[in-house]
């Protein structure tokens, strides 16, 4: 017998998560009471130990880099108020063939989606994710007829032509925030080259915070493995975001994977399906499903398997190394999945519901 495991939250006293948070002109600040997450083995009374924790498990698998930056901008349909918003670059150092997406099921997906899902079928190459928050890029206004398809197009080109890449086709948008806008794109491609020059390949944490929206605080979650023949080490770290619209199918949320493993592109789509299946879909906050959602996963192609050339479907030929990674990679979603629960909007009751498949 099988079980699917659903996690879903109510709006009383919270027994896992206490948070109370202040808001400035320019950002919100967490300032949790007691923090606790699934899978830890420390509490935190406060701000500080938190990011350290998260800075001591943020290290970045080879082979990459990232990048955030924030700015303020005046959006078209709140003219006479400043914005801030965070932009985010994470970048392979060179062109990876290994990638795999998911995405919402959501029959009026935002830009971004549209843009990502034909990366996924027509790009061979992927290089730079470029996430903003704030604005989500669904339904935007101004007669804005496509979706906002060509906005999303129009930043990956940017971003393209900043890092010097051959193709936009090799850049991966996300945006996260306020439904019913359109991105603010002058103040956006302005932005790009701070985010090139803040660039550094130790810590996943500047993104883990960059694309958060009404996150009570960043995720991240890690895991490291050792090729069995060689001994050689490879890691994964991954971060989400998500507070509400949380209802399968994704959940509401954004959440990129990194990998240094060089797992073949079917394999790892294969084993995203499978993980995200058993994770992200078994979660739900408030009923509303998202209009955004997107599970990336990408690896650098830095450590290479010993003889791995099978793609089936069932994982029949997956090896031994195959194997712990596809472990580790429904781990780490399990784990964020766990943490977007907990970090809902009203988030009080987390509730697990195992029910029985025959």
């Amino acid at each position: 017998m099988q079980f699917c495991t659903f996690v879903i939250i109510t709006t009383t006293l919270c027994f896992l998560l206490s948070c109370s948070y202040k808001i400035t002109r320019r950002y919100r600040s967490l300032k949790p009471q007691c923090l606790k997450a699934a899978h830890l083995t420390s509490s935190f009374t406060n701000q500080e130990d938190y990011c350290q924790y998260l800075l001591e498990h943020s290290s970045l698998p080879l082979g990459f880099k990232v990048g955030a930056t924030r700015f303020l901008f005046q959006p078209d349909e709140v003219q006479q108020k400043l914005l801030p918003m965070n932009l985010t670059i994470i970048m392979t150092d060179k062109p990876s063939e290994s990638f795999a997406a998911i995405f919402t099921s959501n029959k009026f997906p935002g830009g971004p989606v549209l843009v990502g899902r034909k990366r996924l079928v027509f790009s061979k190459f992927l290089q730079a994710i470029v996430i903003n928050n704030k604005i989500s890029n669904v339904c935007p206004g101004g007669g804005i007829a496509d979706g906002g398809f060509a906005d999303s197009q129009s930043i990956c080109e940017s971003v393209a032509s900043s890092l010097q890449l051959p193709s936009s086709d090799m850049v991966f948008p996300s945006s996260t925030g306020i439904i019913g806008w359109r991105l603010p794109l002058e103040a956006m491609k302005n932005a790009i080259p701070n985010v090139i020059q803040n660039l550094q390949n130790a810590s996943i944490l500047p993104a883990a915070k960059g694309i958060t929206t009404t996150d009570r605080y960043p995720k991240i979650r890690s895991i490291s493995g050792t090729i069995q023949s060689t001994g050689e080490k490879w890691s994964i770290v991954a971060i989400a975001k998500g507070a509400g619209m949380i209802e399968p199918n994704l959940a509401t949320m954004l959440c990129y994977i990194l990998t240094d493993l060089n797992i073949k592109r079917p394999k790892l789509q294969r084993m995203l399906k499978d993980a995200v299946s058993n994770s992200f879909n078994c979660i739900s906050v408030d009923g509303d499903q998202s209009t955004s959602d997107t599970v990336l996963a990408i690896s650098s192609q830095v450590i290479q398997l010993p003889n791995s050339n099978g793609i089936s479907e069932n994982g029949d030929d997956d090896s031994v190394d195959e194997k712990a990674f596809a472990s580790a990679l429904q781990e780490i979603c399990t784990q964020l999945a766990e943490d977007i629960v907990r970090n809902g909007e009203g988030t009080q009751h987390v509730i697990k519901v195992k029910i029985p498949i025959e």
